[in-house]
Protein backbone atom coordinates (compact mmCIF):
# COMPACT_ATOMS: atom_id res chain seq x y z
CA UNK A 1 0.00 0.00 0.00
CA UNK A 2 1.57 3.68 -1.07
CA UNK A 3 1.66 6.17 1.39
CA UNK A 4 2.11 9.61 1.88
CA UNK A 5 5.81 9.30 3.26
CA UNK A 6 6.64 6.68 0.10
CA UNK A 7 5.01 9.61 -2.18
CA UNK A 8 7.18 12.58 -0.61
CA UNK A 9 10.32 10.39 -0.70
CA UNK A 10 9.61 9.66 -4.67
CA UNK A 11 8.49 13.26 -5.37
CA UNK A 12 11.79 14.77 -3.27
CA UNK A 13 9.49 17.20 -1.35
CA UNK A 14 8.49 17.23 2.50
CA UNK A 15 5.86 15.32 3.85
CA UNK A 16 3.71 18.11 5.05
CA UNK A 17 3.57 18.91 1.00
CA UNK A 18 1.94 16.13 0.25
CA UNK A 19 -0.19 15.83 3.27
CA UNK A 20 -1.87 19.21 1.91
CA UNK A 21 -1.84 18.29 -1.87
CA UNK A 22 -3.42 14.73 -1.62
CA UNK A 23 -5.76 16.09 1.26
CA UNK A 24 -7.07 18.52 -0.92
CA UNK A 25 -6.41 21.25 1.53
CA UNK A 26 -7.12 25.57 0.90
CA UNK A 27 -3.72 26.52 2.47
CA UNK A 28 -2.47 29.09 -0.01
CA UNK A 29 0.96 29.98 -0.65
CA UNK A 30 1.77 26.68 1.30
CA UNK A 31 2.25 24.77 -1.22
CA UNK A 32 3.72 25.85 -5.06
CA UNK A 33 1.51 25.30 -8.17
CA UNK A 34 4.53 23.39 -9.75
CA UNK A 35 5.13 21.39 -6.68
CA UNK A 36 1.45 20.07 -6.40
CA UNK A 37 1.47 19.51 -9.89
CA UNK A 38 4.87 17.53 -9.25
CA UNK A 39 3.21 15.49 -6.54
CA UNK A 40 -0.15 14.77 -7.91
CA UNK A 41 1.40 12.97 -11.09
CA UNK A 42 3.90 10.77 -8.41
CA UNK A 43 0.34 9.80 -6.94
CA UNK A 44 -0.68 8.45 -9.83
CA UNK A 45 2.21 6.57 -11.34
CA UNK A 46 2.77 4.93 -7.89
CA UNK A 47 -1.06 4.13 -7.44
CA UNK A 48 -2.11 5.85 -4.63
CA UNK A 49 -5.42 5.86 -3.07
CA UNK A 50 -6.80 8.35 -0.01
CA UNK A 51 -7.89 6.70 3.03
CA UNK A 52 -11.28 8.14 3.53
CA UNK A 53 -11.46 6.30 6.86
CA UNK A 54 -8.70 7.39 8.15
CA UNK A 55 -9.12 10.88 7.40
CA UNK A 56 -12.59 10.72 9.05
CA UNK A 57 -11.59 9.08 11.67
CA UNK A 58 -9.20 11.88 13.08
CA UNK A 59 -12.45 14.12 11.93
CA UNK A 60 -14.02 12.72 14.53
CA UNK A 61 -16.39 11.13 12.34
CA UNK A 62 -17.23 7.93 9.42
CA UNK A 63 -19.09 6.66 7.00
CA UNK A 64 -18.93 3.71 8.46
CA UNK A 65 -22.12 1.42 9.69
CA UNK A 66 -22.12 -1.45 11.52
CA UNK A 67 -24.48 -4.65 12.10
CA UNK A 68 -24.00 -6.09 15.11
CA UNK A 69 -25.84 -9.80 15.20
CA UNK A 70 -25.37 -13.20 17.62
CA UNK A 71 -25.46 -14.75 14.48
CA UNK A 72 -25.13 -13.04 11.20
CA UNK A 73 -25.20 -16.93 8.83
CA UNK A 74 -28.89 -17.32 10.11
CA UNK A 75 -31.18 -16.99 6.73
CA UNK A 76 -33.42 -14.24 8.41
CA UNK A 77 -30.16 -12.27 9.86
CA UNK A 78 -28.70 -12.82 6.89
CA UNK A 79 -31.78 -11.71 4.29
CA UNK A 80 -31.68 -8.23 6.56
CA UNK A 81 -28.11 -7.76 5.99
CA UNK A 82 -28.60 -8.37 2.21
CA UNK A 83 -31.13 -5.71 2.75
CA UNK A 84 -29.10 -3.10 4.94
CA UNK A 85 -26.17 -3.79 3.00
CA UNK A 86 -27.77 -2.44 -0.19
CA UNK A 87 -29.49 0.44 1.31
CA UNK A 88 -25.87 1.65 3.08
CA UNK A 89 -23.93 1.05 -0.52
CA UNK A 90 -26.57 3.16 -2.32
CA UNK A 91 -26.20 6.17 0.22
CA UNK A 92 -22.36 6.09 0.38
CA UNK A 93 -22.00 4.74 3.81
CA UNK A 94 -19.33 1.74 4.38
CA UNK A 95 -20.34 -1.43 5.98
CA UNK A 96 -19.11 -3.43 8.97
CA UNK A 97 -19.96 -6.61 10.36
CA UNK A 98 -19.44 -7.29 14.09
CA UNK A 99 -20.72 -10.69 15.75
CA UNK A 100 -21.59 -10.32 19.69
CA UNK A 101 -21.67 -14.43 19.67
CA UNK A 102 -19.16 -14.98 22.42
CA UNK A 103 -19.45 -13.16 25.72
CA UNK A 104 -15.96 -13.72 26.78
CA UNK A 105 -14.82 -11.46 24.05
CA UNK A 106 -17.80 -9.05 23.44
CA UNK A 107 -17.06 -6.59 25.39
CA UNK A 108 -13.16 -5.89 24.10
CA UNK A 109 -14.33 -6.40 20.64
CA UNK A 110 -17.22 -3.87 21.30
CA UNK A 111 -14.30 -1.40 22.26
CA UNK A 112 -12.55 -1.84 19.25
CA UNK A 113 -15.75 -1.20 17.12
CA UNK A 114 -16.29 1.73 19.03
CA UNK A 115 -12.55 2.59 18.51
CA UNK A 116 -13.67 2.96 14.68
CA UNK A 117 -16.28 5.42 15.22
CA UNK A 118 -19.18 4.14 13.19
CA UNK A 119 -21.66 6.81 12.05
CA UNK A 120 -24.16 4.22 13.48
CA UNK A 121 -25.23 0.92 14.30
CA UNK A 122 -27.99 -1.79 13.25
CA UNK A 123 -28.31 -4.31 15.53
CA UNK A 124 -30.58 -7.78 14.79
CA UNK A 125 -30.82 -10.88 17.13
CA UNK A 126 -28.71 -9.65 20.22
CA UNK A 127 -28.77 -11.43 23.48
CA UNK A 128 -30.79 -8.32 25.47
CA UNK A 129 -27.89 -8.19 28.40
CA UNK A 130 -25.34 -7.63 25.47
CA UNK A 131 -27.91 -5.68 23.50
CA UNK A 132 -28.08 -3.26 26.36
CA UNK A 133 -24.09 -2.86 27.40
CA UNK A 134 -23.97 -2.18 23.38
CA UNK A 135 -26.88 0.18 23.30
CA UNK A 136 -25.34 2.21 26.55
CA UNK A 137 -21.85 2.00 25.34
CA UNK A 138 -22.91 3.74 21.85
CA UNK A 139 -25.57 6.36 24.05
CA UNK A 140 -22.63 7.66 25.55
CA UNK A 141 -20.56 8.30 22.76
CA UNK A 142 -23.46 9.80 20.81
CA UNK A 143 -23.94 6.93 18.11
CA UNK A 144 -27.68 6.78 16.48
CA UNK A 145 -29.13 2.89 16.53
CA UNK A 146 -31.49 1.07 14.77
CA UNK A 147 -33.11 -2.12 16.00
CA UNK A 148 -34.69 -4.76 13.62
CA UNK A 149 -37.08 -7.18 15.61
CA UNK A 150 -35.43 -6.20 18.84
CA UNK A 151 -38.48 -3.96 20.42
CA UNK A 152 -36.00 -1.57 21.89
CA UNK A 153 -38.58 1.44 22.43
CA UNK A 154 -36.28 3.98 23.47
CA UNK A 155 -37.14 7.60 21.97
CA UNK A 156 -34.23 8.96 19.60
CA UNK A 157 -33.76 5.29 18.18
CA UNK A 158 -34.74 3.45 15.19
CA UNK A 159 -37.37 0.44 15.61
CA UNK A 160 -38.10 -1.91 12.30
CA UNK A 161 -40.19 -4.96 12.28
CA UNK A 162 -43.15 -7.07 10.44
CA UNK A 163 -46.46 -6.72 11.03
CA UNK A 164 -46.62 -9.82 13.56
CA UNK A 165 -49.80 -9.09 14.55
CA UNK A 166 -52.06 -8.74 11.40
CA UNK A 167 -49.45 -11.53 9.99
CA UNK A 168 -50.89 -14.04 12.95
CA UNK A 169 -54.58 -12.92 12.40
CA UNK A 170 -54.28 -13.48 8.44
CA UNK A 171 -52.93 -17.29 9.91
CA UNK A 172 -56.21 -18.05 11.88
CA UNK A 173 -58.72 -16.54 9.62
CA UNK A 174 -57.31 -18.84 6.35
CA UNK A 175 -57.60 -21.97 9.94
CA UNK A 176 -60.88 -20.65 9.99
CA UNK A 177 -62.37 -20.26 6.45
CA UNK A 178 -61.19 -24.44 6.33
CA UNK A 179 -63.32 -25.12 9.12
CA UNK A 180 -60.56 -24.97 11.84
CA UNK A 181 -62.61 -24.34 15.46
CA UNK A 182 -60.21 -25.85 17.97
CA UNK A 183 -56.66 -24.32 17.21
CA UNK A 184 -53.80 -24.98 19.45
CA UNK A 185 -51.05 -22.73 19.68
CA UNK A 186 -47.18 -22.75 20.00
CA UNK A 187 -45.31 -19.93 20.60
CA UNK A 188 -41.82 -18.89 22.51
CA UNK A 189 -42.71 -16.44 24.48
CA UNK A 190 -45.54 -14.53 25.40
CA UNK A 191 -44.05 -11.54 27.74
CA UNK A 192 -41.91 -10.17 25.25
CA UNK A 193 -40.60 -9.36 21.24
CA UNK A 194 -42.22 -10.86 18.49
CA UNK A 195 -43.13 -14.22 20.54
CA UNK A 196 -46.14 -11.97 22.19
CA UNK A 197 -46.52 -9.50 19.11
CA UNK A 198 -47.64 -12.93 17.70
CA UNK A 199 -49.52 -14.58 20.44
CA UNK A 200 -51.78 -11.52 20.54
CA UNK A 201 -52.33 -11.31 17.02
CA UNK A 202 -53.48 -14.74 17.29
CA UNK A 203 -55.88 -14.30 20.29
CA UNK A 204 -57.46 -11.61 18.24
CA UNK A 205 -57.84 -13.36 15.66
CA UNK A 206 -59.85 -16.47 17.65
CA UNK A 207 -61.94 -13.72 19.11
CA UNK A 208 -62.52 -11.70 15.78
CA UNK A 209 -63.85 -15.18 14.49
CA UNK A 210 -65.81 -16.54 17.12
CA UNK A 211 -63.89 -19.11 18.49
CA UNK A 212 -63.21 -19.52 22.19
CA UNK A 213 -58.90 -20.34 23.07
CA UNK A 214 -58.45 -23.23 25.45
CA UNK A 215 -55.24 -22.33 27.31
CA UNK A 216 -54.34 -25.96 27.66
CA UNK A 217 -53.93 -26.06 23.58
CA UNK A 218 -50.77 -23.14 24.29
CA UNK A 219 -47.67 -23.94 25.16
CA UNK A 220 -44.75 -21.47 25.34
CA UNK A 221 -40.96 -22.21 24.38
CA UNK A 222 -38.50 -23.95 22.10
CA UNK A 223 -38.14 -27.24 21.32
CA UNK A 224 -33.99 -26.65 21.97
CA UNK A 225 -34.36 -25.51 25.54
CA UNK A 226 -37.23 -27.75 26.86
CA UNK A 227 -37.46 -30.89 24.44
CA UNK A 228 -39.34 -33.42 26.74
CA UNK A 229 -42.43 -30.65 27.31
CA UNK A 230 -42.44 -29.91 23.88
CA UNK A 231 -42.75 -32.97 22.54
CA UNK A 232 -45.47 -33.96 25.87
CA UNK A 233 -47.68 -31.34 24.40
CA UNK A 234 -47.71 -32.74 20.33
CA UNK A 235 -48.69 -35.86 21.50
CA UNK A 236 -51.53 -34.75 23.57
CA UNK A 237 -52.69 -32.93 20.98
CA UNK A 238 -52.35 -35.97 18.95
CA UNK A 239 -53.63 -38.16 20.76
CA UNK A 240 -56.61 -36.94 22.14
CA UNK A 241 -57.47 -34.97 18.29
CA UNK A 242 -57.95 -31.79 20.91
CA UNK A 243 -56.95 -29.72 17.93
CA UNK A 244 -57.99 -29.86 14.59
CA UNK A 245 -54.61 -27.28 13.53
CA UNK A 246 -51.59 -26.18 15.21
CA UNK A 247 -50.56 -22.61 14.87
CA UNK A 248 -47.11 -22.19 15.23
CA UNK A 249 -44.96 -18.68 16.09
CA UNK A 250 -41.87 -19.71 14.19
CA UNK A 251 -41.37 -21.99 10.78
CA UNK A 252 -38.41 -24.13 12.78
CA UNK A 253 -40.75 -24.76 15.78
CA UNK A 254 -43.50 -25.81 13.11
CA UNK A 255 -41.18 -27.63 11.37
CA UNK A 256 -40.36 -29.63 14.76
CA UNK A 257 -43.92 -29.99 15.45
CA UNK A 258 -44.89 -31.35 11.90
CA UNK A 259 -42.16 -34.13 12.26
CA UNK A 260 -43.53 -35.09 16.24
CA UNK A 261 -46.99 -35.89 14.10
CA UNK A 262 -45.42 -37.76 11.31
CA UNK A 263 -43.22 -40.03 13.46
CA UNK A 264 -46.61 -40.49 15.16
CA UNK A 265 -48.52 -41.92 12.29
CA UNK A 266 -50.68 -38.24 12.41
CA UNK A 267 -50.85 -37.80 8.39
CA UNK A 268 -50.39 -33.33 7.65
CA UNK A 269 -52.97 -31.81 6.78
CA UNK A 270 -55.36 -34.42 6.72
CA UNK A 271 -55.71 -35.08 10.40
CA UNK A 272 -54.16 -31.54 12.16
CA UNK A 273 -53.00 -28.83 10.06
CA UNK A 274 -49.65 -26.89 10.46
CA UNK A 275 -48.50 -23.14 10.45
CA UNK A 276 -45.64 -21.16 10.67
CA UNK A 277 -44.15 -17.62 10.38
CA UNK A 278 -41.50 -16.21 8.67
CA UNK A 279 -41.46 -18.29 5.49
CA UNK A 280 -37.50 -19.33 5.27
CA UNK A 281 -36.02 -20.79 2.22
CA UNK A 282 -36.83 -24.51 3.35
CA UNK A 283 -40.68 -24.00 3.84
CA UNK A 284 -41.10 -24.60 0.14
CA UNK A 285 -39.35 -28.37 0.65
CA UNK A 286 -40.63 -29.89 3.71
CA UNK A 287 -43.18 -32.16 3.21
CA UNK A 288 -45.67 -31.21 3.32
CA UNK A 289 -45.24 -27.73 2.10
CA UNK A 290 -45.24 -25.26 4.83
CA UNK A 291 -48.43 -22.50 5.00
CA UNK A 292 -46.89 -19.60 6.45
CA UNK A 293 -46.66 -16.09 7.07
CA UNK A 294 -43.83 -14.12 4.92
CA UNK A 295 -41.61 -11.44 6.38
CA UNK A 296 -39.71 -9.10 4.08
CA UNK A 297 -36.61 -9.71 6.08
CA UNK A 298 -34.70 -7.53 3.02
CA UNK A 299 -37.11 -4.90 3.07
CA UNK A 300 -36.98 -4.63 6.93
CA UNK A 301 -33.12 -4.50 6.57
CA UNK A 302 -33.31 -1.52 3.79
CA UNK A 303 -35.67 0.21 6.33
CA UNK A 304 -33.56 0.29 9.07
CA UNK A 305 -29.92 1.70 7.30
CA UNK A 306 -32.35 4.30 5.19
CA UNK A 307 -34.14 5.55 8.67
CA UNK A 308 -30.79 5.08 10.50
CA UNK A 309 -28.71 7.37 8.08
CA UNK A 310 -31.49 9.99 8.22
CA UNK A 311 -30.57 10.25 11.87
CA UNK A 312 -26.82 10.26 10.43
CA UNK A 313 -27.78 13.26 8.76
CA UNK A 314 -30.00 15.31 11.43
CA UNK A 315 -33.04 14.36 9.03
CA UNK A 316 -36.53 13.96 10.24
CA UNK A 317 -37.14 10.18 10.40
CA UNK A 318 -39.42 7.21 11.58
CA UNK A 319 -38.57 6.04 14.63
CA UNK A 320 -41.11 2.80 14.24
CA UNK A 321 -41.17 1.15 11.21
CA UNK A 322 -43.65 -1.91 10.62
CA UNK A 323 -43.75 -3.47 7.44
CA UNK A 324 -46.68 -5.26 6.31
CA UNK A 325 -46.62 -9.31 5.98
CA UNK A 326 -47.93 -11.69 3.74
CA UNK A 327 -50.00 -15.17 4.00
CA UNK A 328 -48.47 -17.87 2.16
CA UNK A 329 -50.42 -20.78 1.68
CA UNK A 330 -48.89 -24.13 0.65
CA UNK A 331 -49.72 -27.80 1.38
CA UNK A 332 -49.63 -28.33 5.41
CA UNK A 333 -52.71 -26.40 6.14
CA UNK A 334 -56.27 -27.83 4.38
CA UNK A 335 -60.21 -28.27 5.58
CA UNK A 336 -61.37 -30.17 8.72
CA UNK A 337 -63.55 -33.02 7.22
CA UNK A 338 -65.02 -33.14 10.53
CA UNK A 339 -64.25 -30.38 12.36
CA UNK A 340 -65.42 -29.61 16.11
CA UNK A 341 -67.29 -27.33 17.00
CA UNK A 342 -66.39 -27.31 20.79
CA UNK A 343 -64.66 -23.79 20.56
CA UNK A 344 -67.69 -21.71 18.68
CA UNK A 345 -69.32 -19.04 20.78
Amino acid sequence: MVTIKDIAREANVSFTAVSIVLGKRTTPGRVGEETRERINAVAARMGYSRNGLATNMRRGRTNLIAFVSNNISLEYTSRVLDGAAEAIDKNHYFLKLFTAEHPDTFRKSLERLLEQRPAGIILRGINPARMEVLADRAETRGIPLAFVENYHQESGVVNVFSDDILGMESVVEHLHGLGHRRIAHVSNGLDLGYGARRYQGFLQGMEKYGLVFDESLLFSGYYEVRPHDFVAFVDRIASGRLATAICVATDFEALTVMSILQSRGVKVPEEISVTGFADMGFCKNCYPALTTVRQPFEEMGAAAAAELIKVIRGQPFQARVEVPTELVVRDSSGAVGNATTAGRK
